[in-house]
């Protein structure tokens, strides 16, 4: 197979699609799920293992994803952080506006804070008005080229990926006890656990339950 072949295979050309699956799975599964825990947690404590662990780990399995942010460590653990929020609420949307508004926040959430590690240690004074994020860019006065959309990352084409070829297929587990509830369901299956570990333990929770409710006419 050649080099061309290879690179049409890859989503946008920059990361393999089994590589984008795993990458969202570990980012939506590796943080609390109670986000109101996990912002308590990270507020109060910012280098409590619950938040900083996850990215650690991110970085250590998927460089690319946090090699824009170069040394500054910090930036990335807020940057992935804040993305997981947002992938998780994709991930539970079901209609397409909603999941697509969740992933356009996620991928914004993640160029400004790749645009607040390029300035880190930067000096106002030198700073291109249009490197700032929101809305520190005066568009009238800028050359057009500095505004068109940024040099492809790896982390784009995952949340492209996701909103073209997982969309209604990504699941939350229906087991409230799962330790990794975001999965990918098999095309045209319909799937409400993630595997038989959950669907097992929830038939045995309702045979347990129905027993329970219903011993008391047998005797």
């Amino acid at each position: 197979m050649g080099t061309s072949e290879k690179r049409v295979a890859k989503v946008l050309g920059v990361i393999d699609p089994k590589r984008a699956e795993n990458f969202l799975l570990d980012l939506a599964n590796r943080y609390p799920v109670n986000e109101l825990l996990a912002g308590i947690v990270r507020q109060r404590h910012p280098e409590n293992s619950l938040i900083v662990g996850p990215a650690q780990r991110l970085r250590k399995f998927y460089p690319e994803m946090a090699e824009p942010f170069g040394d500054q460590f910090r930036i990335w653990v807020d940057a992935i952080y804040w993305t997981q929020i947002f992938l998780k609420r994709a991930w539970e949307s079901s209609d397409d506006r909603r999941r697509q508004w969740f992933l356009y926040e996620m991928r914004s959430q993640y160029r400004n804070e790749v645009s607040r590690a390029r300035l880190a240690g930067v000096k106002t004074e030198h700073v291109i008005l249009s490197e700032l994020p929101g809305g520190g860019a005066h568009l009238q006065f800028i050359d057009r080229s500095l505004i068109e959309p940024p040099e492809i990352t790896p982390f784009e084409a995952a949340a492209v990926y996701f909103q073209s070829r997982i969309g209604p297929r990504a699941k939350r587990c229906a087991n409230p006890d799962c330790n990794t509830p975001y999965f990918i369901a098999p095309p045209a299956k319909a799937r409400k656990y993630c595997g038989t570990e959950c669907s097992t333990s929830a038939d045995r929770d309702n045979k347990r339950k129905w027993w329970h409710d219903n011993k008391r006419g047998t005797k």
